[in-house]
């Protein structure tokens, strides 16, 4: 946890460590793309940390997304499309295993986005065997 927080205050990317996916939602405000996050056990995960960008240009549906593991859920919403910031910064508790992610849109529109997701044990350490699976 001390790598975790020190690069959070540092403002350092985390990009050395970080699993990213680029996705993309389809014209339909229904639309939704659900993914799983699979945390390894070398050494125990104890939480995922993860964040979204919406890459669309200014007028496009905002992006959120979900992020579900055991009783624990997080919801990340870019609150400003076409400025590449993105959403606040949270962590999951949950442990090993798989983190269910479902990204969708606030509107009708086709929706550019990136995610990160960082699995992390009791020491702030990333965790080896992470992946991120599309489901659909």
């Amino acid at each position: 946890m001390k790598r975790f927080i020190f690069l959070m205050l540092a403002g350092l990317p985390f990009n050395t460590f970080a699993h990213t996916l680029d996705g993309v939602l389809d014209t339909p405000v229904s639309t939704v793309n659900y993914y799983y996050v699979d945390c390894g056990s070398d050494p125990d995960t104890v939480s995922l940390y993860f964040h979204i960008v919406n890459n669309s240009a200014v007028g496009a549906p905002l992006v959120s997304a979900q992020v579900i593991k055991g009783n624990y859920v997080g919801n990340f919403t870019d609150p400003i499309n076409g400025d590449a910031g993105w959403s606040r910064d949270q962590v999951i508790p949950g442990g090993n295993g798989l983190y269910s992610v479902l990204v969708d849109k606030n509107g009708s529109g086709i929706v550019s986005y990136e995610f990160e997701a960082h699995c992390y044990d009791s020491l702030g350490e990333h965790t080896d065997g992470e992946e991120i699976l599309p489901i659909n």
